[in-house]
C-alpha cells in the first residue's frame, strides 16, 4: 500500500508541535507565531505538515503593519482560514487513500483526479440529504 510522508500523517503532541514552532519558525513574525501557537493549543494542528500549511495560510501576518491593531476578530478570521485549509487537506488525503484502495493503484493519483472524486462525493452527499 502506498504511504504518504510521515510528516503528513504522524500525529504529534502539543509539546512536540510547539517545539517545532519554536525551533523551525524563528524567521516568522511574533504575530504569526502567536496565531500558530493558538491553533496548536486549540487542537487544530496535528502534524508537522499541517503546521507548515497553517503557516503558509496565515503568512500574510508577517507583513502586518506595526501601527495597525490586530484584534480578536482578526485572530478569529485567521484561525478559521487555518482550520478550513487543514480540513480540506485532511479530506484530500482521505479521498486519495480511498481512490488508491478502490482502484488498487500502485502510484498516487493526480491531484485533479482526487479533487474531482471529492466533488463527486460532495454532490452525492448533497443529493442524498435532499432525498432523505
Amino acid at each position: 500500500m502506498l504511504k504518504r510522508d510521515s510528516r503528513e500523517t504522524t500525529q504529534l503532541s502539543i509539546l512536540q508541535l510547539t517545539q517545532i514552532l519554536r525551533t523551525d519558525y524563528t524567521g516568522e513574525s511574533d504575530l504569526l507565531r502567536s496565531v500558530l501557537q493558538t491553533a496548536i493549543n486549540e487542537g487544530m494542528i496535528a502534524t508537522a505538515f499541517e503546521l507548515e500549511q497553517a503557516c503558509e495560510t496565515a503568512s500574510s501576518l508577517n507583513e502586518w503593519p506595526e501601527g495597525e491593531g490586530y484584534g480578536s476578530s482578526d485572530r478569529a478570521f485567521d484561525l478559521r482560514a487555518i482550520q478550513r485549509a487543514i480540513e480540506h487537506n485532511r479530506k484530500f488525503l482521505k479521498a486519495e487513500q480511498e481512490l488508491i484502495a478502490i482502484n488498487k493503484l500502485t502510484d498516487f493519483p493526480k491531484v485533479d483526479t482526487v479533487l474531482n472524486y471529492m466533488a463527486i462525493n460532495r454532490t452525492l452527499e448533497k443529493n442524498l440529504k435532499e432525498v432523505a
